[in-house]
């Protein structure tokens, strides 16, 4: 049986018994009943289908039901799947049985059977509201404000994070982010990563194991080179935090040869900052992932040159005070596309950022718009897909598709 709030899917079911719109909440015949993520549990809807006798589950719960070995948890506001990624490339890179799963890569009940394997689990907030699974090793990337539109306050976001090291055996923290580092004296450090505090000073600040550091170019662990910075493909400090937390991730469990080949064959995941056209010397990159203004101020300070950057979608009810920031520092102009647009372009004035605004109604108009500026472009659009699109690889693939009917 399927119960979706929708009057109709997006998508052909056969075999399965629907329960839609209003007949969603009805009385429950079934015994357990998977609930998504994305649905808050204390909904009174909700919590009626459960005191009706049924049982809550997910496919995080049944998966950790089986209490795995191996699992190295991942989560955090910023770059966990880019993360979750490279760890997973480290590890079958060493020859290790890995799989990237949860709320990117595989799911997860599915690979409850793979005994002696190596799983590395990217867990939302969404998914971390409601459990506090059991991890070999436990990463939060950074914390900073996002799907306020979903969890009540900033404070819950975080209780939601925080469960990920309840029952981790080693936590990882990034010393760059205030509201992780504040987690430290609570819960230990196995490890800490930094691209600003070198490693003899954050040896000195915090006790641990492991201190990943970047210093003069090169990715050290323990004062120890691993890596050039110019031989990671990746673009941009955030993805040199990220292959820290990797190093952090996979210490005792790989070569320093396997770190080297692993980060230096990496060239990153759809949709994150990625050429993906280039036409007479100009470049046109997506970074669809960005649904936060912090996600896109990240994003912007990976360019050293000035780009057209195409914002909006659907607002988080998140401040947008991070492009304030980033948008004066790299951007030629901004073109608005999305249901946020006005509010958005309210915020450009308001902040009085010195560049010109287009608004453009659909990509196509968007990169016509950008074709004729004449500089790199980048869809980082700082909101969610969901005013139009079904997630950010819909997004994607649709300013792809606009691309080349401009340039046709």
């Amino acid at each position: 049986m399927i119960r979706d709030e929708r009057e109709e899917l997006p998508f052909p079911v056969t075999g399965a018994e629907l329960l839609l719109g209003g007949k969603c909440f009805d009385e429950p015949s079934e015994d357990i009943i998977f609930i998504s993520p994305s649905v808050r549990r204390e909904r009174e809807c909700v919590k009626r289908l459960f005191l009706r006798g049924a049982v809550a589950c997910s496919d995080m719960e049944l998966f950790f039901s089986e209490k795995p070995e191996n699992v190295f948890a991942v989560t955090g506001s910023d770059g966990k799947s880019t993360t979750s990624a490279l760890i997973g490339r480290i590890f079958s890179t060493s020859g290790k049985e890995a799989y990237v799963c949860g709320n990117f890569g595989l799911p997860l009940s599915p690979l409850s059977e793979k005994r002696g394997a190596y799983f590395v689990t990217e867990l939302s907030s969404f998914m971390l509201r409601y459990a506090k699974p059991r991890s070999r090793r436990a990463l939060i990337t950074n914390i900073t404000p996002n799907h306020l539109n979903w969890h009540k306050d900033f404070e819950e976001y975080k209780e939601s994070k925080k469960n990920v090291l309840k029952n981790g055996q080693e936590r990882v923290f990034s010393f760059d982010c205030q509201n992780s580092r504040e987690l430290i004296n609570e819960f230990g450090a196995y490890a800490l990563f930094s691209v600003s505090t070198p490693f003899r000073e954050l040896k000195k600040e915090i006790k641990a194991e492991v201190y990943c550091t970047l210093e003069n170019g090169v990715l050290l662990k323990n004062g120890e080179p691993v890596i050039e910075r110019e031989k990671i493909p990746l673009v941009g400090i955030h993805n040199v935090k990220n292959a820290l937390a990797a190093i952090c991730m996979t210490d005792g469990f790989c070569s320093v040869a396997d770190l080297r080949c692993a980060l230096s064959s990496f060239t990153g995941l759809e949709h994150r900052c990625k050429t993906v056209y280039e036409k007479d010397g100009v470049r046109y990159y997506d970074s669809s992932i960005d649904s936060s203004p912090e996600r896109t101020r990240a994003t912007l300070a990976a360019f050293d040159r000035p780009v057209t950057v195409i914002l909006g979608g659907k607002d988080k009810g998140l401040d947008y005070a991070p492009l304030a920031e980033a948008l004066p520092c790299c951007a030629v102009a901004v073109i608005l596309c999305g249901e946020n647009a006005e509010r958005l372009a309210e915020f450009i004035s308001e902040k009085r950022i010195p560049c010109p605004v287009f608004f453009a109604d659909n990509y196509i108009e968007a990169v016509t718009v950008a074709r004729s500026i004449g500089c790199d472009t980048v869809l980082s659009p700082a909101s969610t897909s969901f005013d139009r699109f079904s997630n950010f690889e819909e997004r994607g693939r649709e300013f792809l598709k606009s691309i080349l009917e401009v340039y046709k």
